[in-house]
């Protein structure tokens, strides 16, 4: 009995998946403009453009997006030229996502191509932690599409914070987050050239963007992230966890380095001298210094560089640049501990090398103090 109900659902299932294959239509190209604001809410504008391969034509659409308590504010469809908000959307909630069906004005015939433009917002999607928020937004999914083509999603922020990540420019609008100019832009769909400027900028949104292809049946892309008021508040996580670990390092070397004793005839060295550690707090603290202001200075150099043109001369001296001042912090880093462990002692040696490392963190958790206190961030939110 358990195997018939077991192969009778397997049977239904193929059935289904073979329908999607054969009556299911593609999405060439998904993209989403997120903007998240102060309070973790992401505004979300989207335009999908879906292709319907079969004979039948496409009358309704239905999406899941993925989010709680999503708020809707309005659905247009673009087909052949004409542009028509779609009415009456059906919505069902769930606890995770919501499912909406659209009906369509204009149907999509056979090799043709629509375009649905979307505008939602998606509450508290950025978890403040420490005054930081993360979030993992997760494009809409399309039960019956066989295939996405191409996803691009863009992040922004509201002025005033920072996102994490690679550098990107990101777009400051205010109408982002107002919903009487976004209805604005939206009133008038046939004669408004507004419109045609707001769906276009949609694919077209900067800030931090990810990308992914051939998305398969019922997937849904997910980007995570995080955007603070400061670039301090983006690693206070990381900055205090590495702090621990640097704590760590020094209670052990402070606890051992009494009890750790060199006999004359191992490596032939003599018993640890105590009276080294002044001298080695310096050396490495000097070390930490020359190499954080080459590597600075290094970086200025490639800055000005960079605005002085893309000529062979200069891609030369950048790289020339960028060889010598790596040579030189690889010269400073080592010599120094080398020199200890043969004059002194493997242990003395040792112990530059590792407070080196120790002053060279350091040194990086200031300097994002420095650049928070700078840039007009506060420590705490």
């Amino acid at each position: 009995m358990k195997k018939t109900i077991a192969f009778l659902l397997f049977v239904l299932l193929l059935s289904y998946a073979q329908g999607i294959i054969l009556n299911g239509y593609d999405h060439s190209n998904d993209y989403y403009a997120v903007s998240f604001d102060g309070e973790g809410d992401a505004m979300v504008r989207t335009r999908l453009t879906i292709v319907n391969p079969n004979e039948q034509p496409l009358n309704n659409i239905t999406l899941e997006f993925p989010g709680r308590n999503i708020v809707f504010y309005d659905f247009i469809e673009e087909s052949d030229g004409r542009i028509s908000r779609i009415k009456d959307p059906v919505e069902t909630a769930g606890s995770e996502s919501t499912t909406i069906r659209l009906n369509l004005r204009y149907a999509i015939h056979e090799g043709k191509s629509g375009t649905i433009v979307a505008v939602y917002r998606i509450p508290r999607l950025g978890k403040n932690i420490l005054g930081a928020f993360y979030y993992d937004f997760k494009t809409a999914i399309d039960p019956s599409a066989r295939n996405v083509e191409n996803v691009r999603v863009a992040i922004n922020v509201q002025e005033g914070f920072k996102l994490a990540g690679e550098k990107a420019d990101v777009d400051y609008r205010e109408d982002y987050f107002s919903m009487e100019k976004q209805v604005a832009y939206r009133a008038d769909l046939e004669e408004s050239s507004n419109y045609q400027s707001f769906s276009r900028g949609i694919s077209e949104s900067k800030g931090i963007v990810k990308t992914a292809a051939d998305l398969d049946p019922m997937e849904s892309f997910s980007v995570k992230g995080q955007y603070s008021k400061s670039y301090l508040r983006l690693h206070l996580i990381g900055s205090i966890v590495t702090t621990l670990i640097l704590a760590m390092i020094l209670f052990f070397i402070y606890s051992n380095s009494k009890k750790i004793k060199i006999k004359k005839d191992q490596f032939k060295l003599k018993k640890l001298n105590y009276s080294m550690p002044v001298s080695i707090i310096v050396t490495s603290l000097l070390q930490a210094v020359i190499m954080a202001v080459i590597w600075f200075l290094c970086s200025i150099l490639l800055k000005n560089l960079g605005k002085i043109g893309n000529t062979d001369f200069v891609v030369a001296l950048a790289i020339a640049a960028v060889l010598l001042s790596a040579l030189t912090i690889i010269g400073i880093f080592l010599i120094p501990p080398i020199w200890f462990g043969v004059k002194k002692g493997i242990f003395e040696g040792i112990l530059v090398f590792v407070l080196t490392i120790v002053w060279l963190i350091l040194i990086v958790i200031i300097s994002l103090f420095v650049i928070a206190y700078f840039s007009g961030g506060r420590i705490f939110y």
